[in-house]
């Protein structure tokens, strides 16, 4: 006979401490849970037990992951955001790593593209990027900790789990990780949308790739594209002649895993 999780009845989320971030929305949190379920130390929902997906719950019991049912107000006060969905995971650790441990870990790889991020401050773009990034096989996304958001709970929902599949690599100064990693060996291909930058479509991406992505407003800073080795814009074909960050870093993500 199949065991009910472990259960702590009206558990308020101020009492728990954990040291990880908080996955939040149902598929993220079934994301996470799928692939990655020793991470999670505590999972709350803001509905009935039995609402809870068969599945989550087998994950639970099996990994021993603590269920805290609380009322929609508390899972709101601890996600900061209302769009949780009614259920939140909380990780045991981070999937950030250094960018020294970054370039150990791939050193040996014969195909890496890392995703990096010029002043992306928006959650839902950064979620989407690393959604992307995760799903077209990219190894990490990287960004400066002074020039970007941070990782909230919105970003990891809009990310659909991938934040803590992917390498998560935030530094002091980005131009700097970017001349590190090229003096290991990667490549900067920097979304352009200038006259001198060459179409994706007749682009081959290097084995070891850094991906440049700049915010819609102000695009990449001149510091950094000084450091691209190439340049590439979306050819477009209808009338509106623009993507956002997040949809011009899927399709060159997609692109880049044509070659995989």
């Amino acid at each position: 006979m199949n065991r009910k999780p472990r259960f702590r009845e009206n558990v308020k989320p101020a009492r728990i401490h954990f040291s990880g971030s908080l996955v939040i929305g149902n598929r993220a949190v079934r994301e996470v849970l799928s692939y990655k379920p020793k991470a999670v130390a505590h999972l709350y929902f803001a509905k009935k037990e039995d609402g809870l997906e068969e599945d989550m719950l087998k994950i639970a019991r099996d990994h021993q992951i603590q269920l805290h049912k609380v009322s929609k107000d508390e899972l709101t006060s601890l996600a900061g955001t209302d769009s949780h969905q009614g259920i939140a995971a909380a990780m045991r650790g981070s999937s950030q790593i250094s960018l020294d441990e970054f370039m150990r870990k791939h050193e040996s790889k014969d195909r890496t593209l890392l995703v990096a991020l010029d002043s992306i401050y928006d959650p839902q773009n950064l979620g989407a990027i690393m959604r992307a990034a995760e799903c077209f096989g990219a190894a990490g996304v990287m960004w400066s900790k002074n020039r970007g958001v941070d990782l909230t709970p919105s970003a990891t929902k809009a990310s659909a789990g991938a934040c803590e599949l992917l390498d998560v690599v935030k530094v002091s100064n980005l131009v700097q990780a970017v001349q590190e990693l090229k003096e290991d060996g990667f490549e900067v291909v920097a979304a352009d949308a200038s006259s001198d930058a060459g179409s994706l479509t007749d682009f081959i991406f290097p084995p070891k790739c850094i991906l440049l992505l700049g915010s819609e407003g102000e695009g990449i800073r001149p510091l950094l594209l000084k450091q691209a080795d190439h340049r590439v814009f979306i050819p477009m074909l209808g009338k509106i002649a623009s993507l956002n960050v997040s949809q011009a870093g899927a399709v060159m993500l997609s692109w880049w895993a044509r070659g995989a």
